[in-house]
């Protein structure tokens, strides 16, 4: 779910806008990584792991260009 509320937001945003997404669901990593691979625009910039009583996987990716 956390790829399908990010592409919502994706779509609103310009060239080199930056988004970052935060997520519980584990499966957040391999989920945008299979997104960016899919769609050259969305640039994977970091991927980070934080740990404050829940884990929260936090995805931020750039819209590039649509080739």
């Amino acid at each position: 779910m956390p790829v399908v509320k990010a592409k919502k937001a994706f779509d609103g945003l310009t060239e080199g806008d930056i988004l970052e997404v935060l997520a519980t669901d584990p499966g957040a990593f391999p989920d945008f990584e299979a997104w960016a691979n899919r769609i050259s625009a969305v640039e994977i910039l970091d991927q980070i792991e934080r740990e404050n009583g829940e884990t929260v996987y936090v995805n931020i990716v750039r819209k590039g260009v649509d080739e």
